[in-house]
């Protein structure tokens, strides 16, 4: 029988420990109220490739809203008016406003620049989805 030389392992002084990398919240639940509040252009244009269908889906989550009452109703606008895709929104069209432009060289202009930017049918649609919903 032939003897098996087996290595042993000695223990080194100091124990090898994996870096502490923080935990980052990925796509945890959210009911309407929040979707709207924190939707932004990726998760606007995530609802659907067309904007006039990612509309019927932001103005459904403030008909879910509204079937819980009005209080709901109004913190689901209030929700959608003051978040990030409506703010570009509104960026928009004060820039326009301030530079004597139309939407369309404006987007022009900032897809130039990099920046975040409606396309001209989002814009449309977002300006429509803002006339159908009132209190």
């Amino acid at each position: 029988a032939k003897k098996i030389k087996r290595e042993t392992k000695t223990e080194s002084k100091e124990p090898i420990l994996d870096k502490m990398v923080d935990i980052k919240p990925t796509n945890r639940m959210r009911g309407p109220l929040e979707e709207l509040a924190y939707m932004d252009l990726q998760n606007f244009r995530l609802l659907d490739d067309d904007p006039a269908e990612a509309a019927k889906d932001v103005l459904e989550k403030i008909a879910l809203l509204a079937d819980q009452g009005f209080p709901k109703k109004v913190e689901g606008i209030n929700a959608w008016r003051n978040c990030p895709v409506v703010r570009i929104y509104k960026e928009m069209s004060v820039d326009a406003i301030r530079e004597v432009i139309s939407i369309k060289k404006l987007i022009e202009k900032k897809q130039r620049e990099n920046k975040d930017v409606l396309t001209l049918s989002e814009f449309e649609t977002i300006a429509n989805i803002n006339k159908r919903l009132v209190y």
